[in-house]
């Protein structure tokens, strides 16, 4: 009777490292945020029919910005561009609606935005901040 009760707490012991890897290691991940979304509204016919959400992100890793619409099918899909310094820019043009932003780069936790709305004629801008973990 010894050897199934062992079996149990070895098997009780495993499932619990399983589950606190995971945990631990997403710890050790960076931090992805965002400044509050802001509108600014543009008078030229390229946003005559559509949105644009940009942003900058100071002292980032290269990352990626992903539009997904309400329903969680990927809109669109974009790297940041280099700029000057450490600097990163993104822009993404969009059709008026309502849609998810999902930011992902190497050695951060993934950070998304729900409920953002594109309105035709306007900028959503949209920047970020990275701090790397300890």
């Amino acid at each position: 009777m010894k050897s199934p009760m062992r079996l149990h707490a070895i098997c009780t012991m495993l499932v619990l490292i399983a589950f606190l890897v995971p945990v631990h290691a997403a710890e050790k991940a960076g931090k992805i945020e965002s400044g509050k979304p802001r509108y600014r509204k543009k008078n030229h016919e390229a946003w005559a029919a559509k949105g644009r959400v940009v942003g900058i992100a100071k002292d980032a890793p290269a990352f990626t910005v992903t539009i997904l619409s309400t329903a969680k099918k990927q809109v669109a899909k974009v790297d940041a561009e280099k700029l000057k310094g450490t600097k990163r820019a993104y822009e993404i043009w969009l059709e008026p609606g309502t849609y998810i932003m999902l930011v992902q780069a190497e050695g951060f936790a993934a950070y998304d935005l729900h409920n953002l709305v594109v309105k035709k004629g306007h900028d959503l801008r949209i920047d970020l901040e990275f701090t790397a973990a300890d």
